[in-house]
């Protein structure tokens, strides 16, 4: 059967299969952290549980250049504290509470 113009093109079901398994990946992140976070475990217990979801090592760094949190272990992996100055100049700040994350 051909598209009629105008209509909306139906998703095959492979297209349809790979939206449910992205989605269903997603939800199990979301319910780790949401896990971290009920357990009361602050910022580090999020840091850790966002840590635990990827073999690179994760840093929460404020404003000042602080480090807040980070992963306790970093596999196969150099586990210095990144260069913030670099970082900032190749992407510069963002925001991610931002409807569309950017620049500031």
């Amino acid at each position: 059967m051909s598209a009629v113009a105008g209509a909306p093109m139906l998703a095959s079901v492979e297209e349809l299969r790979r939206r449910y398994e992205e989605l269903a990946r997603w939800h199990a992140v979301e319910l780790r952290l949401s896990a971290a976070v009920a357990r009361g475990g602050g910022i580090s217990g999020l840091v850790s549980a966002a840590a635990e979801l990827t073999a690179n090592p994760l840093w929460l760094i404020d404003t000042r250049h602080r480090v807040v949190s980070r992963s306790a272990a970093a596999r196969g992996s150099d586990f210095r504290a990144p260069d913030l100055d670099l970082l900032l100049e190749r992407g510069g700040p963002i925001d991610l509470a931002a409807a569309n994350p950017g620049k500031y």
